[in-house]
């Protein structure tokens, strides 16, 4: 695997875009044509389904104002990647939710699974 920073640099850049061309190409680079993303909401394959996800949290929280952190915790070995993370309020220190994601990457580094997991839910 690479270096784990350049892993966590990419899906946040990837996730938190505003650029839809970018978004895509950024999307294509890190998930693998035949990927899987699962959060509470869904499931999500392909490539595709990855950017249905990417474009519905843009557009709930990132075009809103808030903004996303990797914080203390994160660790890889073996493929996968244990990534927490929180989401700041607009005020930008309000913890609005929190979480964690899990990752597998295959050999290439790319995401073929993501599943996210919350810890603390944004309020409805």
């Amino acid at each position: 695997m690479t270096d784990l920073g350049q892993v966590l640099d990419r899906y946040a850049a990837t996730w938190t875009e505003n650029d839809p061309a970018r978004r895509r190409e950024l999307i294509a680079n890190l998930y693998a044509p035949q990927a899987h993303y699962a959060n509470q909401g869904g499931d999500y394959h392909g490539t595709d389904g990855v950017e249905v996800a990417v474009v519905r949290n843009w557009e709930k929280f990132v075009s809103q104002g808030f903004t996303f952190e990797v914080i203390d915790g994160a660790a890889a070995h073996h493929g996968a990647v244990r990534v927490p993370w929180r989401m700041l309020a607009p005020d930008g220190t309000t913890i609005a939710a929190a979480g964690m994601q899990f990752l597998v990457l295959d050999d290439a580094d790319r995401v073929s699974t993501d599943y996210q997991f919350i810890t603390q839910a944004p309020a409805a």
